[in-house]
């Protein structure tokens, strides 16, 4: 039974109509027999989906090994092929179907009258299209034996006795096994006065901002345009214009069509029931003038497709539910239909050929355009900058701009104001967005998608809504859910309450996520805390082992996750990949968390992204972020050490923007804070930043003082990566000081301690370190190889910042040693580099240096 419905499922009700007539038969049994159907034909059962209905996935079944399949795909090649190789083909179609009998022979027990007459009548329309090609090709003894075949079972059929009486040139359409023709389809052509239909809607406004969509449409639903199935599915979120879209483009186009234009509203999502099928369909039916119209929906579909075959009519189905509401409406080849869903109907892109048009949001330019339709020009001038803000506070969804224009009718110079207030807090936007009229409400058109959502992919929805994230990973949902949602995402994406932008990434539109915030707040308060916490304790410990990767001494009380999954990177590439993805994210949930009482998070996610900022030269970026959110969340619930460690990171964030004054007082309030809680590595720490400082304004002995204090710190705490650090800087100090024998001894020993610790970045600044002293030294040679490893190590890490400075180092070596050649190239690449960062004084530089090299 399954094969022979091909990519249609099948209810328990029917199997057990079929196998067992007449017979009670509990759900039970009919499992059992699906699970042995799955044990012989392994990965070829569709799971259960509605409950209770199966269906054979027929793309991966041997079509050469199963009768009926054979016959159809003969069937289907004969309907394409010139009038000799149609013969053939139609004859080895019916050589697969046994003289009274279905496919499969006589021990299958086709007791259901249903599935008889349908397979009765695809048997008498290849034979009927067989005895007219023997015809049409000359072959009149074929042409009677095969008609008298005909009319010994079918001693009634019309269409064979107009055969046998001369007239068989009339009323059949041999469309194949994708749209046949039964005996019953008596049709007048074109010629005999068919009616012409035109049932769009009347009225509607004309769209705007969608050219290329409309371009879209055309394209794949002229008339003539060969290449394509003649299917296009409109596909996209509650209100966005789905529907707008494809009755514009209709009433535009009506005209091209010759025949018909046949609409329906099939409320797949509305109030009340979705519209049933098969009422529609025999509507339709009435409506190309079928009569008899078949009793059975196999038939009612076999004679539509035959109807409307060839005949260059429009089907516009609108608001289907899923594939399975619109499949059995679709015209026959030769025919054109366009469907609008919120489904992203895949059934209909795979299985039948649909080309499909998701719409997005519209810009801001069409947005306020639609806003100012029924304004007068002069509100239209005035309030013009308010309008493009109304539209990015409400994504471009054109439902929402459609309510507020409706809002703005009347009054609007008072209602723009009354209507922006609402839409910047996010409490009240949807607010602004209700409308006594239910067609421009957006909560209602919401509902009408989440009420068909599964319980479970309903509460995957409202906890989703809670990250504050603008994109979530699946592993951060995960967690917060404590399973693996993946079949309920996909149930949202495929829904477009969600989106996908990027892979295991998930997004909301702002509005579908103010929602879904409402439907959760019927949640349990501490539920919904617990939820927002382990979306920020996964973001942390993800962070923070990225952060580990660049910073391996860096010390923050977070403990080791109990079930969080965290894979640390292999690399500090891919460290800053990963951070890369999570940076727009983790800066949100700062924000929510400063502002929702969750001082740990707050002040512990600054303080993993500080490296990555700097490292992606986002120092102001990282100044805010320390100075808002940290800093004040350290002060209610840290530690004065903590506050201390964040002191020192604004200090190193002011150093990097050149601001020398303010990071002065940052670094020696975080030495006092690190002495008054006895925290000495935090000391150390500290007394390195204040030397790094003294250095930087060219005061080296107060520099080396801070140095030497830190050191014996550093030593006392068995600290190896602080001491390395001290003995770089000392190295530049003494380097500074013209003292260069102390200078080598110290940067050497500190390229040893980084390279033992495995700290890539600081072992490339001692390599750096080393090529200027040897180059102070006049040792070219040696000054160019710790420059080159340097370079190697930064470009590994992906620090152009780090080596571009090398750079001009290494052309100062090269330069020195006569090298010219090596020393331009050496100058473009670090060109490249300074274009790479934005550099202006760079690329000047390396301007001027080139032009002095003879």
């Amino acid at each position: 039974m399954l094969v022979l419905k091909p990519g249609h499922r099948v209810t328990h009700e029917e199997v057990a109509r079929l196998l067992w007539p007449g017979q009670e038969v509990g759900a039970t049994r009919i499992r059992v027999l699906c699970n042995l159907i799955r044990q012989k034909l392994p990965n070829l059962l569709v799971s259960p989906n509605p409950p209770l209905a199966v269906e054979l996935d027929v793309e991966r079944v041997d079509r050469a090994k199963v009768d009926y399949l054979r016959f159809r795909d003969y069937w289907s090649q004969a309907m394409q092929a010139s009038d000799e190789s149609r013969v053939g083909l139609l004859k080895l179609a019916l050589d697969e179907w046994p003289e009274g009998l279905p496919p499969g022979g006589p021990e299958l027990p086709y007791s259901d009258k249903v599935e008889r007459q349908r397979l009765d009548d695809e048997h008498r329309v290849v034979l009927t299209s067989y005895a007219r090609a023997l015809r049409d090709v000359g072959n009149g003894e074929g042409f009677s034996v095969q008609l008298q075949r005909g009319l010994r079972r079918w001693p009634d059929d019309e269409i064979l006795l107009g055969l046998e009486s001369g007239g068989g040139r009339e009323g059949i359409r041999e469309n194949g096994p994708h749209g046949t023709a039964t005996g019953q389809d008596l049709l007048r052509d074109s010629a005999s006065g068919r009616r012409r239909l035109q049932q769009l809607p009347l009225g509607g406004r004309d769209i705007v901002g969608r050219t290329d969509e409309v371009a879209e449409l055309d394209r794949l639903l002229s008339p003539s345009e060969g290449s394509s199935s003649g299917i296009v599915v409109v596909v996209g979120m509650p209100g966005i214009g789905k529907t707008e879209l494809v009755r514009c483009w209709a009433r535009r186009k009506g005209h091209a069509f010759t025949e018909t234009v046949l609409y329906a509203d099939l409320n797949g999502f509305g109030p009340g029931e979705p519209a049933d099928t098969t009422e529609v369909l025999a509507r339709m039916l009435k409506d190309v003038e079928v009569d008899p119209i078949p009793e059975t929906l196999e038939g009612m579909i076999t004679a539509f497709r035959s109807a409307t075959a060839d005949q260059g009519r429009l089907v516009v189905l609108d608001n289907a539910r899923d594939a399975n509401h619109a499949r059995p409406l679709l015209p026959g080849r030769g025919s054109l239909a366009v469907i609008t869903s919120r489904d992203r109907l895949d059934g209909l892109r795979y299985r039948d050929g649909a080309n499909t048009i998701a719409l997005a949001p519209l810009d801001v330019t069409a947005g306020v355009e639609l806003l100012g339709t029924d304004l007068d020009a002069g509100v239209l001038r005035d309030f013009r900058p308010h309008l493009a803000e109304i539209t990015k506070l409400v994504g471009g969804l054109p439902l929402a701009l459609m309510i507020v224009a409706a809002r703005l009718s009347k009054h609007a110079k008072d209602a723009i104001r009354e209507i922006l207030a609402l839409l910047r807090e996010q409490q009240t936007r949807l607010d602004a967005l209700d409308h006594t009229d239910p067609t421009l409400n957006l909560r209602v058109a919401l509902s009408y998608s989440t009420e068909r959502l599964s319980p479970r992919a309903n509460r995957v929805f409202r906890v989703l809504a809670l990250s504050p994230a603008p994109t979530t990973s699946r592993g951060a949902l995960t967690y917060m859910m404590g399973f693996a949602p993946l079949a309920e995402l996909n149930e949202l994406v495929e829904a477009h309450l969600l989106d996908d932008p990027e892979h295991h990434r998930y997004k909301f539109h702002d509005l579908v996520r103010d929602y879904a915030l409402e439907l959760s707040g019927s949640d349990p308060a501490e539920e919904r805390d617990g939820h927002v916490e382990r979306f920020l304790e996964f973001l942390l410990h993800n962070a923070w082992a990225c952060d580990r990767i660049l910073v391996p001494d860096r010390r923050l009380p977070i403990d080791t996750p109990a079930s969080c999954e965290v894979v640390a990177p292999a690399s500090q590439a891919e460290a800053m990949s990963r951070l890369d993805a999570e940076e727009l994210s983790i800066t949100a949930a700062i924000r929510y968390a400063a502002g929702h009482g969750f001082d740990r998070y707050a002040w512990l996610l600054t303080m993993v992204m500080v490296t990555y900022w700097w490292r992606r030269r986002l120092f102001s970026h990282a100044g805010e972020m320390l100075r808002q959110f940290a800093l004040p969340a350290l002060e209610r619930a840290g530690s004065r050490s903590d506050l201390a460690m964040a002191h020192r990171m604004v200090a190193g964030t002011y150093w990097n923007l050149d601001k020398r004054a303010q990071a002065l007082t940052y670094q020696v309030a975080a030495v006092g804070l690190s002495r008054e809680s006895g925290d000495r590595r935090g000391e150390a720490y500290g007394q390195t930043g204040l030397a790094n400082l003294h250095l930087a304004v060219n005061r080296a002995d107060a520099a080396e003082e801070s140095y030497l204090a830190a050191l014996d710190l550093f030593r006392d705490l068995e600290d190896q990566l602080g001491e390395a650090d001290v003995l770089n800087g000392l190295a530049e100090v003494n380097h500074d000081l013209k003292r260069y024998t102390e200078a080598l001894a110290y940067g050497t020993r500190a390229a040893e301690l980084f390279e033992r610790e495995g700290d890539v970045n600081d072992y490339a600044s001692a390599q750096v370190m080393l090529g200027r002293i040897h180059l102070a030294l006049g040792q070219n040679g040696h000054a160019v190889a710790h420059l080159d490893v340097a370079i190697a190590r930064y470009r590994e890490i992906e620090r152009p910042d780090r080596e571009n400075r090398a750079l001009f180092y290494l052309v100062d070596c090269l330069l020195a040693d006569r090298r010219t050649t090596e020393a331009r190239a050496a100058l473009r690449r670090a060109g490249d580099l300074c274009r790479e960062l934005e550099d202006e004084e760079g690329e000047a530089e390396v301007a001027r240096r080139l032009a002095g090299i003879t």
